[in-house]
């Protein structure tokens, strides 16, 4: 039986009501490769996105609002976000982009951890036995201090070696594997990420841990108008996964554990 046409228009009409909305353009998203906190968009080897980049998708997709991610050298990403082409850099401290409208909600606290080759005795005790080593750094990275003071007063000489790229974290660690440098810095769980899948992990170890994490964010564009109910609603969707055990869930898949709230 062939339906009047006024009943098949009536009909489409019915099924475009009844169909979901698909989700409006959300914030872009950006960083290096940081995992676990964000790692290649669509998987890394572990399995995810990195944990950041996940409760950062369920948060705004709930929202209405699809985020769109993407890799960038640390450097661009700063320089992007700052001006306006990016929504938001992903692991960002306050130190290193205080003119970013950061939310309330860190997505973790990042500590300094320092790795060595395997067979180097050395022991991290303090900013004084950082002295004498060749040390491996990224660019545009905040270590905080007083390692950021000591690289400051090294900058040039053989003592420290600055990265920059996509694979700077790789290469950091390729440089100590081969001896060309004797020491990296980094996030205790981004370094300890990274090992698992690097070929080179038995020539290296963890040296120890400077003790002091800072909070680190998902920091929004100062010059993009739409940073404060971005960050209002980063906000508001942590403390709902937060509470609903999502978080948890979310982080355990990381082989972390979930950090205390953020003081109001």
């Amino acid at each position: 039986m062939k339906l009047p046409p006024l009943l098949v228009l009536l009909a489409l009409l019915l099924a475009l009501l009844l169909a979901p909305a698909a989700p409006a353009q959300g914030p872009t998203l950006a960083a290096d490769p940081w995992c676990p906190y964000n790692c290649a968009p669509g998987e890394d080897r572990s399995g995810g996105e990195g944990f950041a980049i996940e409760a950062a998708r369920l948060i705004f997709a709930r929202a209405g609002l699809e985020v769109d991610y993407q890799i960038l050298p640390w450097t661009r990403t700063l320089l992007e976000v700052r001006a306006g082409r990016l929504d938001a850099a992903v692991g960002a401290s306050r130190p290193e982009a205080p003119d970013f409208v950061f939310p309330d909600e860190p997505i973790g606290r990042s500590d300094n951890g320092f790795f060595v080759r395997s067979e180097a005795p050395w022991v991290y005790l303090g900013p004084e036995s950082l002295r004498g080593l060749r040390i491996a750094l990224i660019a545009d990275y905040d270590y905080g201090e007083p390692l950021a003071s000591l690289a400051a007063e090294l900058a040039g000489s053989p003592g420290v070696v600055v990265t920059q790229g996509n694979d700077a974290l790789e290469r950091n660690f390729l440089m100590l594997a081969c001896g060309r440098v004797d020491l990296v810095v980094c996030d205790v769980a981004v370094g300890e990420h990274f090992l698992k899948n690097f070929p080179g992990r038995d020539a290296v170890r963890f040296a120890g841990a400077q003790g002091e994490p800072d909070p680190i964010y998902i920091a929004f564009s100062p010059a993009r108008p739409r940073a404060r109910e971005y960050a209002r609603i980063f906000d508001q969707g942590w403390r709902e996964l937060r509470a609903s055990g999502e978080l948890r869930a979310i982080l355990e898949r990381y082989g972390l554990k979930e950090h205390a709230p953020a003081a109001n």
